[in-house]
């Protein structure tokens, strides 16, 4: 995800996380690659953790399987 966000932007030109990792990584700034690669892991294991409670909560085939 971290990846394709860096190539959109520095191809497209577009100000982003991934053009701030790309800055960061070329002038050897490695506190702010550590800070986004965190701030995109949080959000990549939240988003899975709400899509997984919401389909527990919407399909009842996945939450009798839990018993």
């Amino acid at each position: 995800m971290l990846s394709s966000s860096v190539f959109a932007e520095i191809v497209f030109a577009r100000p982003g996380i991934g053009k701030l990792v790309y800055e960061a990584i070329s002038v050897r700034n490695y506190p702010i690659v550590s800070g986004a690669v965190l701030v995109t892991t949080v959000f990549f294991v939240l988003v899975n953790v709400a899509a997984d409670i919401l389909v527990g909560l919407l399909d009842p085939r996945v939450r009798s399987s839990f018993n």
